[in-house]
């Protein structure tokens, strides 16, 4: 789990370079260039920060068990990130409802990427979508010029959905992760009743190797029962007790 959430910090860093030079390169010549770049920078120095720490993270145990103060802070910068994204709709010319309709394009398209990516993670994705959404439309409605609110609903529809498929991903995961623990479950009772039978007992797969085998069967087979000298008139000398199970 924890690699799997440090990778998601690769990808949303490279999407944050590519979407905010993409905004770069629809408002440059359209507004202030100060005011564009002093956006843009901070979006580029958190992507390259996320880059840089999972790369860092990424050579530690793959055991580490993720805490709740890595998903806590990691759901408070998503939220401030959506919001800073949700201002490139401000930034379009007021005049303009072509630029502000691809900034719009742009933030929600960027909701439902990191929905994508981070579905797993339904908090983080939710803070993301609710920063975005809030200054995103926002800036949407104290525009001068008269905006159709279809595209403000229309995005407002894309959130919510994003907002569901992450829950449905979320619940996903829970369950492969409840799967996964009967299936351990599962595992130790097996050990349990082998541990418990009396006679010796084994399985084996289909190349002769053992798998499961309790004290009893190591005993008497050592060496596995392919590799055991069972001819006639054979002595076979049980071992001294070794204990454990296989």
């Amino acid at each position: 789990m924890h690699h799997r959430l440090v990778s998601l910090l690769t990808v949303m860093g490279f999407i944050n370079i590519v979407n905010s030079a993409a905004v770069v390169f629809t408002l440059y010549g359209e507004t202030n260039t100060v005011l564009l770049f002093g956006w843009m920078i901070p979006v580029w120095v958190f992507a390259v920060s996320q880059i840089a720490w999972s790369r860092r993270r990424w050579d530690r145990t793959p055991a580490r068990p993720v805490r709740g103060r890595f998903l806590r802070r990691a759901e408070v910068a998503t939220g401030v990130v959506g919001a800073w994204w949700g201002l490139c709709v401000m930034m379009a010319p007021a005049g303009d409802v072509g630029l502000k309709v691809s900034m719009f394009a742009i933030v929600f398209g960027m909701c439902a990427g990191v929905v994508a990516v981070v579905s797993p993670v339904a908090n983080v994705a939710a803070r993301f979508l609710l920063g975005a959404a809030t200054t995103a439309t926002v800036g949407f409605l104290i525009a001068p010029v008269g905006l159709p609110a279809t595209i403000v609903v229309l995005g407002l529809v894309l959130t919510m959905a994003s907002a569901f498929a992450s829950l449905n991903a979320y619940r996903n995961l829970l369950m492969e992760m409840e799967a996964k623990r009967l299936a351990a479950q599962n595992h130790e009772q097996l050990l349990d009743a082998v541990t418990a039978i009396p006679e010796a007992f084994a399985i084996y797969d289909a190349a002769g190797n053992v798998i499961i085998q309790n004290a009893v069967h190591q005993r008497w087979f050592p060496k596995g029962l392919e590799k055991t000298d069972l001819r006639p008139g054979t002595e076979m000398r049980k071992l001294a007790d070794v204990g454990g199970v296989m």
